[in-house]
């Protein structure tokens, strides 16, 4: 009697063991979780509940649409662009076009197309009668966007205008704050004018002759030819704003130009 009251016991105690029963029942069955086995029970899946919502993970990144430029390239950007201007591919894109030429900025290359600087300059030329000295050709469709050609005034102008008109007032108010003269209200600097031309030439020398409407100025000339290095002189001219520049060699065939603080006054070809 005491040994079946024995064994009775070891099986119900077998039988509300739950580790007892996992020794017995597999986790799963052809593939499938078996709900049977204590472990799985108490999942979602077997107890009826909706599984929890994936975890948002971020979007794939997008291949790249071009490859990395070789170790060692230069890459020029403009806007939202980039190009490597060492490419025979890229050469005509007006990014990859020079900054300066003997060191005066190139108004073609669209970086510079909206200054001030190149905008003032076109107009100048167009009060004046001159064909454009931009170096822009805006029968050319790389250019039909620029300034230049539109005739609309770039944001760098409009803006360096506005700061213009503030410190106008600024300083009127200060003066008038201090009892000054209103004559003594603030000016803007008028632009030099002038011409360049041949006084004489032979076949060892060339003499330049200068003359500007102002007087007293620093005058740089640039000789520049195709093919050829280009020479620089810089003269002051005299009270009377003239000037006499000799060069030991003929410059038939060079370009002639006159800048006055950075700005081209006059170019002549030889």
């Amino acid at each position: 009697m005491k040994r079946l009251v024995a064994t009775v016991s070891l099986l119900l105690i077998g039988f509300l063991s739950p580790a007892a029963v996992a020794d017995d029942i597999p986790m799963t069955i052809d593939g499938q979780i078996n709900c049977a086995h204590p472990a799985n029970a108490i999942t979602t899946t077997c107890r009826g509940e909706a599984p929890p919502p994936p975890v948002n993970t971020p979007p794939a990144a997008p291949p790249a649409t071009q490859s990395a430029p070789a170790p060692g390239s230069t890459i020029t950007y403009s806007g939202d662009q980039a190009a490597d201007c060492s490419l025979d591919s890229n050469k005509a894109l007006t990014m990859c076009i020079p900054m300066t030429i003997n060191g005066e900025i190139n108004c073609a290359n669209s970086a510079n197309a909206i200054t001030t600087t190149c905008w003032d300059r076109a107009q100048a030329d167009k009060a004046a009668g001159k064909a454009d000295s931009s170096g822009v050709d805006c029968k050319d469709d790389r250019f039909k966007d620029y300034p230049i050609c539109t005739g609309i005034k770039p944001q760098a102008v409009i803006d360096f205008e506005k700061t213009q008109e503030t410190s106008k007032l600024n300083l009127e108010k200060l003066s008038s704050e201090s009892g000054l003269a209103t004559t003594d209200k603030y000016e803007e600097v008028a632009p030099v004018l002038g011409t360049v031309g041949v006084k004489s030439r032979n076949t060892k020398t060339t003499v330049l002759s200068i003359d500007l409407d102002t007087p007293g100025v620093k005058v740089k000339i640039i000789a520049s030819k195709k093919g050829s290095k280009s020479i620089t002189q810089t003269v002051n001219v005299n009270a009377q704003g003239d000037k006499t520049v000799k060069f030991d060699r003929n410059l038939k065939g060079y370009t002639i130009k006159i800048l006055v603080d950075g700005e081209v006054v006059d170019q002549t070809k030889l």
